[in-house]
């Protein structure tokens, strides 16, 4: 546990440290989960680490799709017997989204839409490691017109081999250009694919 505290802290300082000196964006979090294996449940945190890449151009209200690279750690209570380990990507499909809503009376700022995957380490807590993936999904609402208090409505994913994990509740953003329902303020830096 001291080993993944460790890494967990250094990639956040490195993280801290990019994104002050480059300037990219780096947003960081971690989730509460629910756990399902072998017929149980149990409990977990995923923390990660996301670096957008690329954002596609804007529609007429400013809103955007964007793909993150991100960075997961999948770390359940140790009654479930392994962490995991792995790196892939976001996709936030918010113009996407935003096209639909406009048909509702749901504001295209408030409904968030993403969907993530990575690519691993599922390591046991006995026996080897071996390769693994992660995929999920998340749907969230803003609570408020800064979007930094955010309901998690729904965070669902299945971890080969055989987990799955679901959460639900609040997110707060502070003095985050990630904030939900401010996602046309990261169109003035919009990065490129690199």
């Amino acid at each position: 546990m001291k080993k993944v505290l460790a890494v967990v802290l250094l990639s956040c300082f490195l993280a801290v440290f990019m994104s002050a000196q480059t300037g990219i964006s780096v947003s960081t979090g971690t989730s509460a989960l629910a756990v399902h294996k072998d017929g149980g449940w149990g409990v977990a945190s995923m923390t990660y680490a996301a670096v957008p890449v690329w954002a596609s151009t804007a529609d007429s209200k400013g809103n955007v799709n964007m793909i993150a690279a991100r960075a997961d750690a999948f770390m359940p209570s140790s009654a479930m017997g392994f962490n995991y380990y792995g790196v892939g990507g976001t996709f936030t499909p918010t113009k996407w989204m935003a096209s639909v809503l406009s048909k509702t009376l749901i504001p295209s700022d408030s409904l968030q839409f993403g969907l993530h995957a990575s690519v691993g380490s599922y390591m046991p807590t006995i026996g080897t490691a071996r390769p693994s993936g992660l995929f999920g999904v998340t749907a969230s609402y803003a609570l408020n017109q800064s979007g930094s208090v955010v309901c998690n409505v729904v965070e669902a994913g299945w971890l080969n081999p055989g987990v799955t994990y679901v959460s639900s509740g609040l997110k707060f953003y502070f003095n985050s250009p990630q904030a939900q329902a401010s996602a046309k303020s990261l169109r003035r830096t919009r990065p490129s694919l690199y």
